[in-house]
């Protein structure tokens, strides 16, 4: 008796399926095809033709009622396994408010077009659908593994800024609250970093903040401008690197670097040298040189480091552990003529460590997204060891007055090398020019990739003649605009 229900229990589960995505009840009795249980298991969820479950009226089940199995085989039921027709899909999408993608001109690339097309959606779910379909000709191939990805935070992050200027907040703060302000101004651009990173998981579509304000806010006036403020920020900081790596070349090759002779053509001398490197579309190509680029600033810091305590530390150096209460009343002074420090070092608080501008990008080209926040967090030793370093060192070996006196780069290279022309400044400055290169390609290729979007997307990842040209174009643009702005950052200063 045991064998016979435990027979008919196995053969009841053999002969039905179950539906438990979309469960229905059925008015008919449940039975279910023999030909179906032979290839599927018996507790598969199968989605029922939404058509065909109109069509026979049936109903879900309601709370605390039990389910029901429908019969597959039954000639009621039949084609409720069927996939609807394209007739049927444009009624399913109009009933839940899903806009159907049309043929327009801003889908077939041009101006301004599909870099932003995005659907009319009804909801967060919608939204995070529609911003990839449709758009695959904007996001760029997953290449980049998650230690590529530290390998650009921290040859964003760490430019001249932090090696040259990262001392002034210790020379207006101190050392209490200024090694406090260089260690937890980290944490927060990570947390930034990662915030971004959070909403890029829930818009698959956003590969810039552009895009990812217009899935925020759906305001087409706030994407652009979006679009054009951090454009102009990475145009403006591309052309601050591009500046300090002529300076260091000028520095290489002349004495009287003050004086600025000649300067526009070791600027032209930069930009010929970046201009066909930025024909690197994308940024996993640039892994080599970003690990040249890191090794090369690495030495650059540590020779520095040797040169400081070779001078050794002079008597009349002065430090302190509290605030420096005059030097941060002369920093909010207006008068221009008074060399001083930056105000309150917040210029420097800004432009130093802040790489969140193009990280969206970085994580396009990830294989596995999921692991930015690994990649994001291995950059701190080296960040930190390269700020406090460089900082620590000056500060203490040169003291709070010349920390703060020397306000352009070539006044600190003169402050740290100018007794010491020799081989091995010589090779520090050559490295340090190397890593300012390798600073100046992510931003360009960041900048001209983001352009080529907005111009003429459907082409962004195409090899072909055409595209190749259209990049050129841009690189060029960008290269020289760069120059230009090199050139009125410095007669600013």
């Amino acid at each position: 008796m045991a064998d016979s229900e435990e027979s008919k229990g196995n053969s009841r589960k053999s002969s039905h399926t179950r539906t438990s995505s979309d469960p229905f009840q059925s008015q008919n009795s449940p039975r279910t095809s023999s030909d179906l249980s032979a290839n599927l298991p018996g507790d598969l969820s199968l989605r029922l033709n939404p058509v065909v479950v109109k069509k026979r009226g049936l109903k879900p089940y309601a709370l605390g009622e039990t389910r029901t199995v429908v019969d597959l085989q039954g000639s009621s039921n039949a084609g409720l396994l069927s996939a609807p027709a394209d007739n049927d899909l444009d009624s399913m999408r109009n009933a839940l408010g899903i806009a159907q993608q049309r043929n327009t001109p801003a889908n077939n690339g041009g101006v301004f077009s599909s870099m932003f097309e995005i659907p009319n959606l009804k909801s967060l779910n919608d939204a995070s659908i529609g911003s990839v379909e449709g758009q695959d000709h904007k996001m760029p191939p997953r290449a980049v593994s998650w230690w590529q990805v530290t390998l650009y935070v921290i040859n964003d992050v760490i430019g001249a800024w932090l090696i040259l200027y990262s001392v002034a907040l210790l020379g207006l703060y101190g050392w209490l609250l200024g090694v406090a302000l260089l260690l937890l101004l980290w944490p927060v651009n990570l947390y930034g970093a990662h915030l971004l990173w959070r909403c890029r998981n829930v818009f698959p579509g956003a590969i810039s903040l552009g895009d990812l304000v217009r899935y925020l806010t759906r305001s087409a006036t706030g994407m652009y401008l979006t679009f054009v403020l951090v454009n102009i920020t990475i145009a403006l900081t591309l052309a601050s690197q591009v500046q300090v790596a002529a300076s260091n070349v000028y520095w290489l090759v002349s004495k009287d670097f003050l004086q600025g002779h000649c300067y526009a053509v070791f600027l032209a001398g930069i930009c010929l040298v970046l201009f066909p490197l930025t024909q690197l579309r994308f940024l996993h190509s640039l892994t080599v040189i970003n690990v040249v680029s890191i090794a090369c600033m690495l030495i650059f810091v540590i020779i520095s480091m040797y040169f400081l305590a070779e001078d050794g530390r002079p008597e009349d150096v002065v430090t302190r552990l509290g605030l420096n209460e005059e030097a941060l009343k002369e920093s909010v002074e207006l008068d221009m003529d008074i060399p001083r420090a930056p105000i309150l070092a917040i210029d420097l608080v800004i432009t130093a460590y802040y790489y969140q501008l193009i990280i969206l990008e970085i994580i396009a080209e990830m294989k596995d997204p999921s692991q930015f926040p690994k990649a994001n967090y291995w950059a701190t030793p080296i960040v930190l060891f390269v700020t406090l370093g460089s900082a620590g060192f000056r500060y203490y070996y040169q003291g709070e007055q010349n920390a703060l006196a020397f306000v352009t780069e070539n006044e600190v290279f003169d402050s740290i090398f100018g007794q010491h022309r020799e081989a091995l400044s010589y090779f520090a400055m050559a490295c340090f020019t190397v890593h300012m290169l390798g600073c100046c390609l992510i931003r360009s290729v960041v900048l001209t990739r983001s352009l080529h979007l907005l111009i003429h997307p459907m082409s962004a990842n195409s090899s072909s003649w055409r595209a190749l040209l259209t990049r050129a174009g841009i690189a060029f643009f960008v290269v020289a605009l760069a120059w230009a702005l090199s050139i009125l950052i410095r007669e600013t200063r």
